[in-house]
């Protein structure tokens, strides 16, 4: 097969895969809001039409590892420099896995696409891209950081499709998109474009009726993870800004707000539960908890004058707070295997302050689509993040974080009230719009308005059931059409 220059295969490193890379890692890792969100999608957009120019499968598959595997060592740099041990490792095999396992599953719609039309590879691409996010997030061994989805998750005008359509839905249509618009085919060009016209056009669903608002204080002491890590500093900076924040306000807030893991002894959790008592307020904080089998949860405690509640986190982070594949590995190893030292929560993610149902997510879970629709259909009405980014010594983790959580408030259509010990903290409202109260690592304790939607959103077309749907209609449209022998239309 003769290779066209500068194209993936034909032995030179392509400019579009490059510039793919490097904006890539700028959505990643140093753009923020909008910018960050054009960044990623042109990346993707780039990737993608790098693949459909590629000779076979073994191309397709290097075009697509130099965007995703550059992207990643570039934008995630600092993932392996916390400094615990466990999350390093966790991010390293993040950085390495998931450009592997995206890239070889864009070489596979490749095998079978090759020779089907412009518009059946954009649909398969799509749909298997679609399911190796799926495999991700849901898999023996979740893994969801950074994944092409993501680098969408700040473009605001694909909230709208996000919302009504299903999370995956803008990466799959830039796919698509980038596919079609550089066909040889006039009548394909057209056929990108209006999808994208229809993409962008798509509204954000009109926003529930207002049922209340209420006032949230929102504390972040802006420490460093080796001051908060001291017992006494942590709650003297948390219990000193609290009180600060209530004397200066006009009017008590309806709720306060403190970050994961604040408290870490009955000690603490006494302290919190006696300041909420003793000035009549309702106090939500993260808290790590002991079970009398040495385990430990990552918990949320809700503390009042009527009682305290408590839920535990549902997804575990791999390595830092969970052996994958436990079970198996304790098999094969025996009694010496590791145990993982955190258990998982379970049930719905809701605390009841009060007339408002809250639900929680926390920290890496924000990551995870599904746990805010699982809170809004449990009947959450406003999504309380609490999170620790101070483990790095950059601001990017923290921006990603926010950048996710704007996209759950987005297909939820909750408001999103987000706590964290070095930032960002604030809030994101139903449509997207952030609402920042403390920068990053700033000290800092403020009061926010929150409205409290009637009802939620539903998120959406779950992922899977979408991304078999697509590579359905490929595979089909690709049998039916295997009789020509050739591609109806091309790509240059």
């Amino acid at each position: 097969m003769n290779r066209r220059p500068g194209v993936p295969g034909s032995g030179r490193f392509p400019g579009s895969v490059a510039a793919g890379a490097l904006l890539a890692a700028f959505a990643f890792g140093w753009a923020q809001g909008l910018p960050a969100g054009i960044a990623g999608t042109v990346a993707l957009g780039l990737t993608a039409r790098a693949w459909g120019r590629a000779d076979d499968a073994s191309a397709a598959f290097r075009s697509t590892w130099w965007v995703m595997g550059t992207a990643h060592v570039a934008g995630f740099h600092w993932v392996v420099r916390h400094p615990e041990p466990g999350p390093a490792v966790a991010g390293a095999l993040a950085i390495v896995l998931i450009p592997l396992l995206v890239s070889a599953a864009w070489s596979l719609a490749f095998q079978w696409t090759r020779k089907a039309t412009t518009a059946v590879r954009a649909a398969g691409l799509a749909g298997v891209n679609a399911l190796s996010e799926w495999v991700l997030l849901e898999g023996p061994l979740p893994l969801p950081w950074g994944l092409p989805t993501h680098l969408t998750a700040s473009l605001t005008p694909l909230d709208g499709l996000a919302s009504l359509a299903g999370w995956w839905t803008p990466a799959a249509v830039v796919v698509a998109v980038s596919m079609t618009v550089s066909s040889s085919s006039l009548r394909v060009r057209v056929a990108g474009v209006l999808l994208a016209a229809t993409a962008l056009a798509v509204p954000l669903p009109r926003a529930a009726k207002p049922e209340r608002t209420v006032r949230v204080g929102l504390v972040q002491p802006g420490l460093s993870i080796a001051r908060w890590e001291r017992d006494g500093e942590r709650l003297s900076s948390l219990v000193s800004l609290t009180d600060s924040l209530l004397e200066s306000a006009t009017g008590r807030p309806d709720w306060v707000v403190w970050p994961e893991t604040a408290l870490r002894t009955d000690a603490d959790r006494r302290v919190a539960d006696s300041l909420a008592r003793g000035l009549g307020l309702r106090l939500v904080s993260g808290s790590l908890e002991t079970d009398p089998d040495g385990r430990r949860r990552n918990a949320v405690r809700l503390f009042g004058p009527v009682g305290t509640q408590a839920i535990s986190k549902r997804r575990l982070v791999p390595w830092v707070e969970w052996i994958p594949l436990e079970e198996t590995v304790r098999t094969l190893a025996g009694d010496g295997a590791p145990v993982s030292s955190y258990r998982p929560g379970s049930g719905d993610p809701l605390l009841q302050a009060g007339p408002t149902p809250l639900g929680v997510v926390v920290c890496f879970e924000s990551l995870f689509p599904d746990e805010g629709r699982i809170a809004a259909r449990a009947g959450a009405r406003v999504l309380v993040a609490v999170t620790n980014d101070s483990w790095w010594s950059v601001a990017a983790p923290a921006r990603a974080h926010l950048a996710f959580s704007r996209r759950r408030a987005v297909e939820t259509g909750l408001p999103i009230v987000q706590a964290s010990v070095g930032g960002f903290t604030g809030t994101v409202d139903p449509d997207g719009r952030v609402r920042s109260a403390a920068a990053w690592r700033e000290r800092r304790a403020s009061i926010v308005t929150v409205t409290v939607p009637e009802h939620g959103r539903n998120g959406g077309v779950p992922v899977l059931p979408g991304a078999l749907l697509l590579v359905a209609l490929s595979l089909l449209s690709r049998l039916r059409n295997s009789g020509t022998g050739s591609r109806v239309d091309a790509t240059p």
